[in-house]
């Protein structure tokens, strides 16, 4: 059975679905150490501002990773090997950087999303800001979790 985290907009005692992804995804995993499994939490500022941190470091990688790969294929065209062997190495090394380029599509695409939740937050804040209201408005996430106030982890 798949697990998935899911997200809520928090509107008073009310939770509107926003999301849901399955643990396959680089959503999942970068969310996946601040969850309590079955338990909805609110996301807040510094979650957010940890997991761009993090997304970025990781297209960084991938990024170098990929110039490495170019690199050794380079390297794989003038050595001594045969043509067979050198174009079977050179197969394996670019369905590797495919593989990358794919990883990175999922990265920014993460990083998309959690930049728009930092927007709602952004958003949200400043209108109870301008209204003099402290109700209860945030995005909340939990893995496996529904979103009721029965769901929500408290510390």
């Amino acid at each position: 059975m798949s697990s998935y985290v899911n997200f809520y907009l928090r509107v008073n005692d009310v939770f509107a679905p926003i999301g849901s992804y399955s643990r396959n995804s680089e959503i999942y995993k970068a969310i996946e150490h601040y969850s309590i499994y079955g338990k909805i939490i609110p996301l807040k500022y510094d979650m957010i501002k940890s997991i761009l941190e993090d997304i970025e470091q990781s297209i960084s990688n991938v990024q170098a990773t990929i110039q490495k790969d170019n690199e050794t294929c380079h390297l794989v065209m003038s050595s001594q090997n045969s043509l067979a062997e050198k174009l079977d190495t050179i197969h394996t090394i670019k369905d590797g950087i495919a593989d990358a380029y794919k990883l990175i599509e999922e990265l920014q695409f993460a990083y998309a999303l959690f930049h728009i939740y930092e927007d709602i937050l952004d958003e949200i804040e400043y209108g109870l800001k301008a209204v003099g209201t402290d109700s209860c408005h945030y995005i909340y996430f939990g893995i496996d979790a529904c979103g009721t106030l029965e769901d929500i982890a408290h510390e």
